[in-house]
């Protein structure tokens, strides 16, 4: 019937599906961070009897980090995660039409192949 039909249907699915992509991929970059700093932490040692300060980066490398993810780097984290999850849905939407349509076939796997090289060595 006219009444239940939404007009917005599909584009409200794929905007919620970017944004869960979106969410997903900001909270891999925070896990990326937070690792990356403590293992920053481990592997470059301080003299921690010549610092004076308890509050050092390397006495909590792992708290730090979250407080610079969720404060100061958010901006940059998320927006690397819309990257991501825009590039992501956009991968699959070409590998959907790649297997659907048979014209130009040949160019058109080069493309998602390129893309998923791409989107492989940028989430590594």
């Amino acid at each position: 019937s006219k009444r239940d039909y939404d007009p917005y249907g599909k584009a409200k699915r794929v905007l919620s599906s970017v944004m869960l992509a979106w969410i997903t991929y900001y909270l891999k970059q925070v896990k990326l961070m937070v690792a990356s700093v403590s293992t920053v932490a481990w592997y470059f040692p301080t003299n921690m009897e010549s610092e004076k300060s308890s509050r050092s980066i390397f006495s909590h490398p792992s708290i730090m980090a979250l407080k610079w993810s969720l404060t100061s780097s958010v901006g940059t984290l998320s927006l690397g995660g819309l990257l991501m999850a825009l590039t992501d849905f956009f991968l699959r939407q070409s590998i959907v039409k790649l297997v659907i349509s048979t014209s130009c076939g040949c160019l058109e796997q080069l493309l998602a192949l390129c893309s998923m090289v791409c989107a492989k060595t940028a989430e590594v």
